[in-house]
């Protein structure tokens, strides 16, 4: 009961030490990727959009629940 829940994100700009996470997750996704379609130009072009403090994107949410077991 008194189940409750949070979301927290960060909206990130390009450069920022942040970011660096969206820039990891996909170097380490490439190979399936390009497997996909997805082209050495568009990956490159993303790569700079990364390193762009014009370019912001959000952070992965962190979703926190609490609650308390009936009778406690």
């Amino acid at each position: 009961e008194d189940v409750t829940a949070t979301t927290y994100a960060e909206s990130w700009q390009g450069g920022s030490p942040g970011i660096d996470l969206h820039r990891v997750n996909a170097q380490q996704t490439e190979a399936g990727l390009r497997a996909d379609g997805v082209t050495e130009a568009e990956l490159l072009r993303f790569y700079a959009l990364l390193r762009d403090p014009a370019f912001v994107v959000n952070s992965p949410p962190l979703i926190s629940a609490q609650g308390r077991r009936r009778g406690r």
